[in-house]
């Protein structure tokens, strides 16, 4: 029985090293065209993915963007988990150690319009360190800011772009938003990314864009979203980029820009009212074009080049002097440098829309399928 007992223990020490559980995530497929390096999020809820402590299987945290998150969870193309394959990047929107939850962003290198399926593999021993990049390696190099506004509960003003331009919160409260948490701006509230963001200052082209909710379609002045203003106080032209809703006399979604002090606003013809709306804008010189849930509410061709000054300031909320505000939820503010394709914003809207769900979990072949919290068996003789 001893003998028994020794090699039971033996084999179970051999496979602490390797991942426990494994589960999939159904991508669907891209809008019209392949997307590469496309960020997609996916959610997860499953005892399991609690931490050891609280009785699942993920066996270390680790410290990314000033949160602690599973380091053993990776995503790769390896049914086996034996490897990372498929170059994908992964960062956290939330995880509960307690309960096993979480919001995961990840980079899709090639996203078709087949979809992907890859393998999410957790509970390694073995693990220790983060697995899924450096911060800001779930968005590509475009992308200057991210703002997730995470959690609903304490309001989280952090960039999880590579840039780290993180917000400064003026009376800005945590909310239930899109995607888990948002920012509820009312009154004066704003949060200023600060001046001379000089990553915000796309030289030829840009997508803005953001979830928003009105709080009411009844507000007599502009509804901010996120702008970044010429100067602070602003003048004219006061805003390089923006994306509102329109004053009450035209009640509808707009979208504004300047190209070498002439500033230009794009009116959608689409009633803006108190659900919850995607707003993307792109703009180069020569097409401007103003997204409402992935769909194209207005095109412009203004032509110029984009001009800066240092002391702007980057509002979402309100502009930047505090004379016009929201009055709105705001969820997932995002810059990028770079125009994306009508089909890369369908995409973004459609998977926001309705994140997929981690799969059924089951025991990795060959893995340690639960031993990795506690490897040792008892056998009484």
């Amino acid at each position: 029985m001893r003998r028994l007992l020794a090699l039971l223990v033996l084999s179970a020490l051999r496979l602490s090293g390797s991942y426990a559980y494994k589960g999939t995530v159904s991508f669907t497929g891209a809008a019209g065209s392949t997307q590469n390096n496309i960020t997609l999020v996916f959610s997860f809820s499953d005892a399991r993915l609690k931490t050891a402590a609280n009785g699942g299987a993920i066996q270390n945290l680790c410290a990314r963007d000033s949160a602690n998150v599973p380091c053993d969870f990776v995503v790769t193309d390896d049914a086996t988990c034996a490897s990372l394959t498929g170059s994908y990047t992964w960062g956290w929107d939330t995880y509960s150690a307690t309960a096993g939850t979480g919001l995961v962003w990840v980079r899709i290198p090639s996203y078709t319009t087949s979809g992907v399926m890859p393998n999410v593999c957790f509970g390694n021993s073995s693990i220790s360190t983060y697995q899924g990049g450096s911060a800001g390696a779930e968005f590509d190099t475009s992308t200057k800011l991210a703002l997730h506004f995470p959690d609903g509960s304490a309001l989280n003003a952090a960039d999880y772009s590579a840039s780290g331009y993180n917000g400064t919160n003026s009376g800005a409260t945590a909310v239930a938003g899109k995607i888990d948490g948002a920012g509820s701006f009312q009154g004066a509230a704003g949060m200023a990314i600060g001046a001379n963001k000089t990553n915000l200052q796309c030289p030829t082209s840009f997508t803005v864009s953001a979830w928003i909710r009105l709080r009411s379609t009844s507000q007599s002045s502009f509804a901010w979203a996120l702008t970044q203003d010429y100067t602070t106080p602003r003048s004219s032209p006061f805003a390089n980029y923006a994306l509102m809703a329109n004053d009450s006399g035209a009640n509808v979604w707009s979208f504004w820009y300047d190209f070498g002090g002439a500033a230009a606003r794009l009116t959608s013809g689409v009633s803006r009212d108190t659900s919850w709306h995607y707003l993307a804008g792109t703009a180069t010189s020569g097409s401007q074009v103003l997204y409402i849930d992935g769909s194209s509410a207005g095109t412009d061709n203004k032509t110029g080049s984009f001009s800066y000054n240092s002391s702007g300031v980057f509002e979402i909320g309100r502009n930047s002097d505090g004379s016009e505000a929201a009055n709105a939820d705001i969820d997932e503010v995002k810059v990028a440098c770079t125009v994306r394709p009508q089909s890369w914003i369908q995409t973004e809207y459609a998977n926001q829309n309705s994140p997929p769900s981690l799969g059924s979990i089951g025991a990795v072949s060959g893995g340690s399928g639960g031993y990795a919290a506690n490897p040792f068996v008892i056998v009484e003789n």
